[in-house]
């Protein structure tokens, strides 16, 4: 990617892969997903945007899939030289069960991360 960014910030949601449980027919699966891309855009724009006030020229997208291999994928992708997500500040039983997505992106990222405590947490 050219030296020259194109935006100052880019603001990215992943939407995990489901646990299966049980197998949704496809128009389960296909309304559930209408539904919480539509909760996420909301949040997105109502949230997220709210908070980067800063920031002008900024690019949001959201994507689905493994939520760490995505953020990092992504950073790649878009030639990001830093990457900064909040964490719950998982410890012990449920982090192991539970897992990291920050842990994860940290130990695998190419670019430094800074992550935040998110607050009430």
């Amino acid at each position: 990617m050219d030296p020259e960014f194109l935006y100052d910030a880019l603001c990215l949601h992943v939407i995990p892969e489901p646990v299966e449980i049980y197998r949704p027919t496809e128009q389960q699966e296909a309304l559930v997903k209408k539904y919480q891309k539509k909760a996420i855009d909301e949040e997105v724009t109502t949230h997220y945007v709210k908070e980067m006030k800063g920031i002008k020229d900024y690019r949001l997208l959201l994507k689905e899939g493994t939520v760490f291999s995505e953020i990092i994928k992504t950073a790649s992708e878009e030639g990001a030289n830093m990457i900064v997500m909040g964490t719950q500040g998982r410890t012990g039983f449920d982090e192991m069960l539970m897992g990291s997505t920050a842990e994860r992106v940290v130990r695998k990222s190419p670019v430094p991360v800074l992550t935040v405590r998110l607050p009430g947490k």
